[in-house]
Order: C-alpha cells, then structure tokens, then sequence
C-alpha cells in the first residue's frame, strides 16, 4: 500500500514537472507578433512603413512635403475625415494605414520697387499668403545711387511694419534709401553785410533721399548762438539727392540789435542833462 502510494506521488510530480517544461519551451519558442504601420502621401514625400512588435519603440516619420501645398495632418482615411491623428512612439497591435492631408498654397505677388535712387536684379516674387513679408525680404537689398545706401521699405507713405504679412491681392513696396548731409553755420560780420562760416559748428547728419532738411521750426537751433538770431529767410531748406555732396545746409544766424541809452555830461549851469538812444550791433 505504501509503495503504490509512493508510485502515485512520484508519477503525480513527474506530470507535473513535464507540463511545466512543455509550458516553458512553448512560451521560449512563440514569436511576438508584428504590425506595420503605412503612409499614403497623395504625390507627397514618400515615407517608409514601419514594421515592428507591438509594443516597440518606434520613430514617428517627418511630417510629408509637397510643393506647392502645406502638410495639414495624418488621418485615417482618404477622405479626411475624422480627426487628425498623432503617430504613436509604440507600435500598437494592428495594422494602420495613415493618409496625409495637404491644402494648396494660395500665392500672390510681391512687387519691389527700387526708384531711380538705386537699382534691383529681381522686382516680383510669388510669396504665400500670410507670410510675413520681414521674412520674406530678408537678403533682398537693393543698391542705391551715388552715396546713398538702402534704408528701408514703404507701403505708400508709411514704412513697412514688421508684422506685415502677404495680402491676397499683391503688394507693391517702394526702396527707400539713406544718405548723409551737412550742415554749416554762418555768423555775420560786424560790418552787418557778409557771413564768415564758422567751421568747427558744422555738422552732419543722415535723412531719407528725397526727404527736406530744413531747421527754420527748430527752436532749439535756431537759438543756438545767444548773440545771434537765425535767418530764416537766408537759410533755405534743401531737398537730399544721392550725392552727399550736393546735401548742405547752410544756416544763416544774424548778430543781434543791441540798443544804448546815454547821458551826456550836462554844463554845470544847465537845468536838465540831455539825453540820447543810439543803435549798434553786438
């Protein structure tokens, strides 16, 4: 009785004991599955599927490109409908076929107008819409005339904003450019006929070709000499051209009418000292 009951343990353990290595060299030799993942790009970048176990770490592919067009997402079908979808960064387990969306790139035209201040090889360009025209221009300079040097852009009478973007209907900028002028000062002489310049008051400045130089509404300048008062009428404004040196501003200030009173020695005898106004200049 005891050894049948032995024999019955041990064939027990033993059955045992063989499931669990059946289990094991079954769980060893079974394979993970794998899924891949597909793109259709409607003429776009051509993207590799991606085939892995589910569960792995995988790159999601660049969004697609395609010219003419902008990528406007993943979806799950060829009609786009749905919502968009985000590429996983783990294979998921089944099989997907993702389908890329564009929208068409609405184009206008930019032109560039350099003015007979300078010049440009290149006056229109095809610019997308809604692009921001600061970006667009950069490495776009033209090369101004004589001395002047390109400054900036206008839309009509105002400098281009920098958050401008590119409107549906074209644009048009004008070149506008920079350029240096003088200014000399002119004192008048004692003899209240000739000016002698005074050369160590001069000085300079830069404005837009095209723009006036004209100080005849600064207070501050034309108050700059305390014994002289500026000349207005003498001091013309002038218009800046290309060349530097046809830009100077020649600024007349006149001495100033002083006035003195006297009284001359009276005679000892004399009731009332006479009196007298006589004008000069400082």
């Amino acid at each position: 009785m005891r050894k049948t009951l032995r024999k019955s343990l041990l064939t027990t353990i033993g059955a045992i004991l063989l499931a669990v290595l059946a289990a094991f060299f079954v769980a060893c030799g079974k394979k993970k599955e794998t899924y891949t993942l597909m793109f259709e790009t409607d003429g776009g970048t051509q993207i590799a599927a991606i085939t892995a176990e589910a569960g792995a770490d995988i790159t999601p592919p660049e969004d697609p490109e395609k010219a003419g067009f902008s990528f406007d997402g993943w979806y799950l079908n060829a009609e786009y409908s749905g919502a968009k979808q985000t590429i996983p960064s783990k294979m998921p387990e089944n099989n997907v076929t993702y389908y890329a969306k564009f929208v068409e790139i609405q184009m206008a035209t930019l032109t560039l107008d350099p003015t007979n201040n300078g010049t440009l090889e290149k006056t229109t360009y095809e610019i997308a819409v809604g692009t921001k025209l600061s970006e667009a221009l950069k490495g776009i300079t033209p090369h101004g005339k004589g001395d002047a040097t390109f400054s900036c852009w206008y839309e009509g009478y105002q400098q281009l904003s920098d958050t401008k973007t590119m409107p549906k209907k074209g644009l048009t900028l004008t070149a506008k450019y920079e350029v240096e002028y003088t200014i000399d000062i002119y004192q008048q002489n004692t003899d209240g006929a000739t000016y002698s310049a005074v050369s160590e008051e001069s000085q300079t400045g830069k404005g837009l070709v095209g723009d006036t130089v004209d100080f005849s509404d600064d207070w501050d300048f034309k108050n700059a000499y305390a014994n002289f008062s500026f000349n207005s009428s003498k001091s013309s404004a002038i218009e800046l051209s290309v060349d530097k040196a046809d830009n100077v501003y020649a600024a007349y200030y006149d001495r100033k009418k002083v006035s003195v009173t006297y009284v001359p020695n009276a005679p000892s005898d004399a009731s009332e000292a006479a009196t007298g106004t006589v004008s000069g200049e400082s």
